[in-house]
């Protein structure tokens, strides 16, 4: 099968496509620039309580838990990334294109990049729905190997975030499914949803690279993505720029700790008198630099 696929017009057209998509993105785009050390990588996962929301909001935008998750981690990369709109997510497929492979046991994942371009003069809304149709976009190409789009591109690589969403279920009653992490990846970041109890709430892996992020770091990233979601599924006609990321404490030193810039001075002399005061004091010390 995959030799006739190798031959068929479906590989070239799918080629054409991924080719298309790496012709649109000049240069890969990446969340972190700490050097490579090592693969080692550790997991922190988190429980997302408000999942009755986040499937009735999917359902309101007529989409998909995962296509709103990775909208709102690209909206998190393109901030963070001073409004980046031009980059790539990968994210995994089960690549199982017949009904022989979906009752086959075996690997046939792929790992493909999804192009990501956030709209700033967009809403929400309507970001999302781009994304959706991304996807499906993806999904109608999803058999192209991605050491070939890799060789296209004649680039190392394309991405350093994956984003997946896992909902396999074994409904017999008695199956418990465990999803382990092996402690070693390529990839910067790894965001994971599992669906895989349906007991109504997901599951959010973050499995990082210890060289390029410690655990505090990824309690940051977590919750400035609720809060991203949160906003986007209380206002979806808010433009991205408008979005608020910020946790309330982070706000408080941002806004107001950071800006309290009070000092006690004598205030019955001129500045320059002060200033005159402090180079007889100090007069070894740098006053000012200009560029």
């Amino acid at each position: 099968t995959e030799e006739e696929y190798l031959g068929s017009k479906r590989y070239i057209k799918d080629k054409e496509y991924f080719t298309s998509k790496i012709n649109e993105c000049s240069d890969p785009l990446f969340i972190s620039s700490k050097p490579d050390i090592s693969f080692k990588a550790e997991r922190k996962t988190f429980r997302i309580e408000e999942t009755e929301l986040l499937e009735a909001f999917s359902r309101r935008l007529n989409t998909s838990v995962f296509a709103v998750v990775l909208a709102v981690t690209s909206f998190y990369f393109s901030r963070i990334k001073e409004n980046a709109d031009n980059f790539f997510i990968g994210t995994t497929v089960l690549n199982r294109t017949g009904e022989k492979e979906r009752n086959t046991m075996g690997m046939y994942v792929n790992t493909v990049p999804v192009l990501m371009k956030p709209d700033y003069a967009a809403t929400v809304s309507d970001n999302i729905s781009a994304v959706s149709s991304d996807i499906l976009s993806v999904l109608r190409h999803q058999k192209f190997n991605y050491t070939d789009i890799l060789e296209e591109s004649g680039k190392g690589k394309l991405f350093d975030v994956i984003v997946s969403y896992q909902n396999a279920q074994i409904v017999n009653g008695e199956t418990i499914i465990e999803w382990y992490s092996n402690g070693m990846q390529a990839e910067n970041l790894q965001i994971h949803i599992e669906d895989h109890d349906a007991d109504g709430t997901l599951k959010m892996h973050f499995d990082y690279r210890t060289d390029k992020f410690s655990e505090d770091e990824i309690t940051t990233i977590h919750t400035h993505l609720f809060n991203l979601l949160h906003d986007c599924m209380e206002n979806p006609d808010k433009k991205i720029g408008e979005l608020s990321m910020l946790s309330d404490s982070e706000k408080q030193k941002i806004l107001k700790d950071f800006n309290n810039t009070t000092a006690p001075y004598e205030n019955g002399k001129c500045v320059h008198t002060l200033f005159e005061e402090q180079v007889k004091n100090n007069p070894d010390k740098t006053a000012i630099i200009g560029c």
